[in-house]
C-alpha cells in the first residue's frame, strides 16, 4: 500500500493511508502487524517514525498529568 491507497475495512474504512499518517499512525502499524495491509517500505518507515513520536508524546503526557499508576509500584 502506498500513500494514496484506501483502507477497505475497520473503523477507518474509506480513509487513505496519507490521512491516517496524520490521524492515527498506530492504527496503520497495528494493521501491518496483523497482516491486514502490506505497506510499501518507505511508507512503513514513516509510520514507524510517527508511531514512535506518538508513543513518546503519550508517555510524556501521562507523566506530566501525574497519572502514572499504570506503571505499578517500582519501589
Amino acid at each position: 500500500m502506498d500513500y494514496n491507497s484506501v483502507l477497505n475495512f475497520g473503523k477507518y474504512k474509506g480513509s487513505s493511508v496519507h490521512r491516517l499518517l496524520r490521524v492515527d499512525p498506530k492504527y496503520l502499524l497495528w494493521a501491518q502487524q496483523k497482516g491486514a495491509i502490506a505497506l510499501a517500505p518507505h511508507v512503513l518507515q514513516e509510520v514507524l517514525e510517527l508511531a514512535a513520536e506518538q508513543v513518546d508524546s503519550d508517555y510524556r503526557d501521562n507523566l506530566s498529568s501525574g497519572d502514572n499508576d499504570d506503571w505499578g509500584d517500582r519501589g
